[in-house]
């Protein structure tokens, strides 16, 4: 008879995924990238990212990118269309662990027009008592 000789199995850690959240405010036209930090767990670790419950498509104007622990959620442009639910997804032998956050995309800003106004005259310019000297510089 053959001795078999068992090696002790090591406890598995599910995975962890640190709270993050997308910014306050977020217009149409804005660009969007949030970070799924997977902070505890053992490898290997899979991170995927759903919208609204389904998986996450290429013709959506959404990438995802993973980069060991981390995977960011980028969108380049964002639109009405891009307002829901977006969950990361942490996956190893132990565990599937989610995180959930709702992102809303508001209409165009109001936002200031900028104009171009020309430097005053320095003539104009209402001088209370005191000395301006202006001299050039070679």
């Amino acid at each position: 008879m053959i001795p078999l000789r068992l090696a002790p199995l090591l406890p598995v850690v599910p995975p962890t995924i640190t709270p993050f959240a997308f910014a306050a405010e977020t217009f149409a036209g804005d660009g969007v990238q949030v970070s799924c930090y997977v902070s505890r767990g053992d490898l290997p670790l899979t991170i995927s990212w759903t919208f609204n419950g389904e998986p996450i498509r290429e013709d959506q104007g959404i990438t995802t990118t993973q980069l060991g622990r981390n995977s960011l959620l980028t969108i380049e442009s964002a639109t009405a269309e891009h307002s829901g639910n977006y969950t990361c997804l942490a996956m190893n032998r132990a565990a599937v662990q989610t995180y959930s956050v709702p992102l809303k995309v508001n209409g165009t800003p109001t936002r200031g027009v900028l104009e171009r106004v020309p430097p005053p005259d320095p003539s104009t310019i209402p001088f209370k008592q005191g000395f301006l000297s202006v001299q050039s510089v070679p």
